[in-house]
């Protein structure tokens, strides 16, 4: 063995490491099986170019997304990697390219079951969209995550005071 192999085998095993490890993520906390259900590309509103009138656009957010029902909530967590586009139609989400097994999202309004805020201490805030067809929580910490909550409040009809 020459130094420039073991050079080579562990730059190859570090990059094989990394594509199981995000397979792992987006298999076990579903990310996966939501791209299966709903796929999204440039003809899908809210990711399609000119931007649709009435939507607005997220980047760097913070989400988590795990399978329901308690105990077995395991998230994974997208730590402001995530854009969100929010549109009169549903939910864009997408990640960066680097992250394999990640493909863009769309929503649909029709497959939400709840979104609700939560609070943790008095402090954090967080606003969970359920999508019950498949258990599936996704849960929005800090930018966009309001606008998401009122997106969702103006849809059903539901208007409170103290937003």
């Amino acid at each position: 063995m020459t130094v420039p192999f073991v050079v080579v085998l562990i730059v190859v095993g570090l990059a094989a490491y990394f594509a199981l490890l995000m397979l792992l993520i987006a298999w076990a906390g579903g990310w996966m099986a939501l791209a299966r259900r709903f796929p999204a590309d440039d003809t899908v509103p809210a990711f399609g170019a000119p931007f649709e009138t009435g939507a607005a656009r997220f980047r760097y957010v913070t989400m988590s997304l795990g399978r329901r029902p308690p105990p077995f909530w395991y998230p994974s967590n997208y730590g402001g990697v995530v854009t969100l586009m929010l549109s009169p139609a549903g939910i864009g989400l997408r990640v960066p390219r680097f992250l394999l097994w990640h493909k863009p999202v769309f929503i649909p309004w029709s497959a939400v079951g709840d979104c609700s805020e939560k609070v943790t201490l008095w402090i954090f805030r967080s606003v969970r969209v359920v999508i019950p067809e498949l258990k599936l929580t996704l849960s929005f910490q800090g930018k966009g995550s309001q606008e998401l909550l009122a997106a969702w409040r103006r849809r059903k009809g539901v208007f409170q005071a103290n937003l």
